[in-house]
């Protein structure tokens, strides 16, 4: 008569455990779900980035090139306009010279 009342009590105790271990496993299915879920969100995003980072290198290869391009076009028309120094030296003496020569002749009587 007294191992009745135990007994009921054990077997409710153990019914619920296994209710907690029943719910413990579909919590332990949800958050494997979950994880897994997140790892291919990971992949994913990895692959775009890694996507990203080849379409920034190219642009900036473009960019650096270009940026050659136009510095050569700027640099290319003040190399051919400019006369080197000794030119620009020899065009200033003979400007004097003919200033020089110019004011001579109006002095000159």
């Amino acid at each position: 008569v007294q191992s009745t009342p135990l007994n009921n009590h054990s077997v409710q105790y153990n019914t619920d455990i296994e209710h907690l271990l029943a719910l413990e496993k579909l919590k332990n299915e949800h958050l494997s779900q979950q994880v897994s879920d997140q790892k291919k969100l990971i992949e994913n995003y990895q692959q775009q980035i890694g996507l990203l980072n080849k379409t920034l290198d190219k642009a900036n290869a473009i960019i650096q090139d270009f940026a050659q391009v136009r510095l050569l076009e700027f640099k290319q028309p003040e190399i051919s306009d400019e006369p080197p120094l000794e030119q620009e030296r020899e065009k200033t003496d003979n400007s004097t010279v003919a200033m020089v020569e110019k004011k001579k002749k109006w002095w000159v009587f």
